[in-house]
């Protein structure tokens, strides 16, 4: 896998006549491939810095597997400093998820990503990586055993959950996430490395980042209908809900539910997934509060589920990057 890692490197930078090389890596933890890529760089580029962002917990969120080693981040600068590359390398403490924000689009030369291997998580670091990366630049990932059509049928055929990380030898998290993106359109050097490599064009960036971007203003715009049919369904103290404006706002929470299950297995986002199963339930308490003619229940239960809309809003806007005016 070194030897994948370093060979796509090498074959990468000598053909770019840029002196200023950045890379990413997504996952870094004790550093094997931090130093590698490091070296690899320093070798043919005199102005090379490689961004490391973990959050130093280990694969299972925890560190107690490493014989009392607790400052993982610590132990990863000393070993960078030991084997002089520190000078080289820009540790993000933090989550792949939250902490690449601050980077502007088009911004590393090369990423490599071995961060989490669940499925919605490869997902978003491909998809974040694939904004992240130059045009013609170079992604890299680890974990991937085979193409998908290599898959055995009974993996190929089913339906990936979006916390799975492996099916038997087959890191399905990883392979799942590849042929959801790329359909197959990308490299395994290596037959027997474990390493996958994908140059990224403009067309790749477009249809990737453009498909996503669209969803997200679809839902978000199913978002403010839901909203707005709310906001006419408002009973006072003394009155019940309206039952044909609340039979049309669960028409609008079945839609909802539809299309962010689609876009569950796409970007990964159960939060929302989980708002919007929260906030058809208290509606559905608020049809049953209106059907036994409590008025009171009515509107404790309508303020609640206005809340919930408000928050799915929020959740929407955070993490599909789009916010309609209303």
């Amino acid at each position: 896998d070194i030897l994948t890692l370093g060979c796509s490197m090498f074959d990468y930078l000598l053909k770019i006549l840029e002196e200023k090389v950045r890379m990413l890596e997504i996952g870094s933890f004790f550093g094997c491939s931090s130093y590698f890529a490091a070296k690899t760089m320093g070798l043919l580029k005199s102005d090379a810095l490689l961004y490391c962002c973990d959050n130093w917990k280990g694969a299972n969120g925890g560190v107690e597997y490493l014989s009392g080693c607790v400052d993982t981040m610590a132990y990863f600068r000393g070993v960078m400093r030991y084997l002089g590359v520190s000078e080289q390398i820009v540790p993000l403490a933090g989550d792949s998820s939250t902490c690449l924000d601050a980077f502007r689009d088009d911004y590393f030369d090369i990423i490599f990503i071995d961060g989490g291997h669940q499925y919605e998580t490869v997902l978003n670091d491909i998809t974040t990586a694939v904004r992240l990366i130059k045009p013609g630049g170079l992604i890299m990932g680890h974990d991937c055993e085979c193409l998908f059509s290599q898959l055995p049928e009974k993996i190929k055929t089913k339906k990936i959950d979006t916390c799975e990380i492996a099916d038997g030898c087959y890191h399905t998290g990883v392979i799942f996430a590849l042929e959801a993106l790329f359909h197959g359109n990308y490299e395994k050097p290596i037959t027997n490395s474990l390493m996958w490599v994908k140059k990224i064009m403009v067309t790749d960036k477009h249809k990737i980042l453009q498909s996503e971007s669209a969803e997200w203003k679809a839902i978000r715009e199913l978002a403010d209908s839901l909203a707005e049919k709310l906001d006419h369904m408002a009973p006072s103290d003394e009155e019940l809900v309206p039952m044909e404006e609340a039979a049309a706002v669960g028409r609008i929470y079945a839609d909802f539910e539809r299309r962010i299950a689609d876009l569950k297995y796409e970007s990964a986002f159960r939060e929302i997934k989980n708002r919007i199963v929260e906030a058809y339930d208290c509606h559905l308490s608020l049809i049953n509060a209106s059907a036994g003619s409590d008025a009171k229940a009515c509107a404790s239960l309508f303020e609640k589920e206005t809340v919930l809309v408000r928050q799915l809003i929020e959740n929407i806007d955070k993490r599909g990057g789009c916010s309609n005016e209303r």
